[in-house]
């Protein structure tokens, strides 16, 4: 995806407005996976999908390792 997104100069997707979205738009831009994701949060990737799939919420300690994370892939 992120061969995409340079070729075109914009993201094809629509653009994501909850943190479910945005976490899932950022791995994608990026090119990382799910599993990539959360061995580099240090959380079980079903954690990590079930944040994405709205079926968790992350806590706020969970939120600022979101931030972390993703700002350094």
């Amino acid at each position: 995806m992120p061969a995409i997104i340079r070729f075109l100069g914009y993201d094809p997707m629509p653009p994501a407005s909850s943190l479910p979205e945005r976490l899932a738009a950022a791995r994608r831009e990026l090119g990382v996976t799910q599993r990539e994701t959360a061995e580099r949060m240090g959380v079980d990737p079903c954690t990590l999908r079930d944040w994405e799939s709205r079926q968790l919420q992350p806590t706020e300690k969970s939120l600022n390792l979101i931030a972390r994370v993703l700002e350094g892939l």
